[in-house]
């Protein structure tokens, strides 16, 4: 299906080109948030995103997966709004909240957990932090990472085991 409509927004079908935005528009605005922690500006790079794969859509390779091309996208604005002085984020989104159905001590301690792991994620050098947000706040595959950050899915494994490792260090230093 994703090819699909790849092929028709490159023919000029502003409609094919719609359903991919419905498609991806929410991955995309995580992904802004994860870098920005700003719902305002990550909702402007959302749209953004989208603008600038219209206008290059026909400079897209159809038989590559979409994600990666919108998140190199997404992420490149994103570092170059960074950048800008005065920039100021907030923490990372929230992780999924507790259930209706847990009681107010499990729930307490969850949203304690979860809290704990945003801000050790947080404290994590970029490249750690990255994938980390990929894989766990993404659910990108392996396959994914690699085509995003340009390199090959083993690496993607050994980075992502580096990092793992480096969230729990940092998770034990926060006790």
């Amino acid at each position: 299906m994703e090819q699909e409509l790849i092929l028709k927004a490159r023919a000029g079908d502003g409609a094919a080109f719609n359903g991919l935005v419905r498609l991806y528009d929410r991955r995309i605005y995580q992904a802004a948030y994860s870098i920005l922690r700003n719902p305002d500006e990550s909702k402007d790079m959302v749209q953004e995103t989208f603008i600038r794969a219209y206008r290059h859509i026909n400079n897209f390779d159809p038989d590559r997966p979409f994600y990666p091309w919108l998140y190199r996208i997404v992420k490149n604005l994103c570092l170059n709004r960074t950048t800008n002085k005065g920039y100021r984020t907030a923490s990372l989104p929230e992780m999924e909240q507790a259930s209706a159905m847990a009681g107010p001590e499990e729930s307490l301690m969850r949203e304690e957990s979860a809290r704990e792991v945003r801000e050790a994620v947080e404290r994590l050098p970029e490249k750690h932090r990255e994938i980390i947000v990929l894989k766990h706040f993404q659910d990108c595959s392996y396959k994914e990472m690699s085509e995003i950050l340009d390199v090959p899915e083993g690496t993607v494994m050994s980075r992502l085991y580096h990092a793992r490792k480096a969230l729990k260090e940092a998770l034990l230093i926060g006790e």
